[in-house]
């Protein structure tokens, strides 16, 4: 019985190709569609994530701008510079900011080891910074609070860095120049490929104590009395505050420079939190639109089966009404 049901079966499938064949072919293609979408949406998502964690998990990068709006405090097209105090004062007076860390680069301060010699991107930062940045030794040890409150002339380099320097060797304890100044090298950073990045690769850096940095290469053209840094570096307590966070910075340094708080041009902020909600955002519409598609795919695919079904049955009506007429019972038909 099961097998005179599968011959007829196929028979009726064979009877109509074509639509067999594209009946076939929408399902696949629905339930392939819905499949590929959606591995392809999470597998994006989940590298967008750990590519913007080489940069720093949910940080927020602030630079100074230029006003663009009048304020009572001051007036437009003044520039905003920012200032070790700053990052104090966000230090002290943020409720959503759980750390935050100056930071001062120089470009120009020639950089050389008993081997060889070379130009390399020279960053000033606090203790905290390595952990906001994902800057991690492999060798060696990272930056301490006791390097920066002795202001001790010690630095971590990126794998670049020591291989030029010191042919690749483990440079660990050893010493290089920087500019007239002699620096004991504290650890090594491992090869890190970064997608993002703001003002170079680590791995071709050289990272000091931030008070050491201020102390022996300050920033040139600096105004006196001002301790003046290239950016700020900071990282909100949670993930949701990335935009509210966004909003503090800007109410306590615009009260503290005097512009108004809804300016965005008197700071540069990049928030590596709203681009990752961003991409996740936009990729999510995707795969619900694929899923969409895939799911209409199906459906179509159904109607076809369920034509063919109707097409059986209409070709056989006469046979089904002669099997009743001699008192077949439903089984049997």
């Amino acid at each position: 019985m099961r097998l005179s049901l599968f011959s007829q079966a196929m028979r009726t499938l064979f009877g109509n190709k074509l639509r067999s064949i594209l009946t076939m072919f929408g399902i696949s293609w629905g339930i392939f569609s819905i499949i590929l979408m959606t591995s392809v949406g999470e597998g994006f998502i989940v590298g967008q994530k750990e590519s913007l964690a080489t940069l720093g998990t949910d940080i927020i990068i602030i630079w100074g701008g230029k006003t663009s709006m009048q304020s009572d405090q001051g007036q437009m097209g003044r520039d905003i510079r920012l200032e070790y105090s700053d990052c104090l004062e966000i230090r002290n007076k943020a409720g959503l900011i759980k750390t935050i860390s100056a930071e001062l680069m120089r470009w120009d301060v020639p950089v050389r080891s008993r081997l060889n010699a070379g130009a390399f991107d020279i960053r000033g930062i606090e203790p905290q910074y390595q952990y906001m940045r994902q800057v991690v030794a492999g060798r060696g040890r990272v930056l301490n609070q006791a390097d920066e409150e002795q202001r001790r002339q010690v630095a971590i380099i990126g794998s670049e860095v020591n291989d030029q320097l010191f042919d690749d060797s483990n440079s660990v304890g050893k010493e290089i120049r920087i500019g007239d100044h002699t620096f004991t090298i504290a650890g090594i950073l491992p090869y890190k490929e970064m997608n993002s990045n703001y003002s170079g690769q680590d791995h071709s850096c050289i990272f000091v104590p931030y008070q050491t940095m201020r102390k022996l290469f300050p920033m040139p053209g600096e105004v006196a009395g001002k301790e003046s840094i290239n950016n700020l570096i900071a990282v909100p307590y949670r993930h949701e505050d990335w935009e509210a966070a966004e909003k503090e910075v800007r109410q306590i340094l615009g009260k503290k420079k005097r512009f108004h708080p809804e300016d965005e041009d008197a700071l540069s902020i990049w928030n590596t939190g709203e681009g990752l909600e961003f991409t996740v955002r936009l990729f999510q519409t995707t795969q619900v639109f694929m899923g969409a598609v895939g799911i209409v795919t199906i459906l179509l695919g159904a109607l076809g089966i369920t034509n063919i079904m109707l097409v059986s049955v209409r070709e056989r009506t006469s046979e089904i009404g002669l099997r009743k007429a001699i008192g077949a019972r439903h089984s049997d038909i």
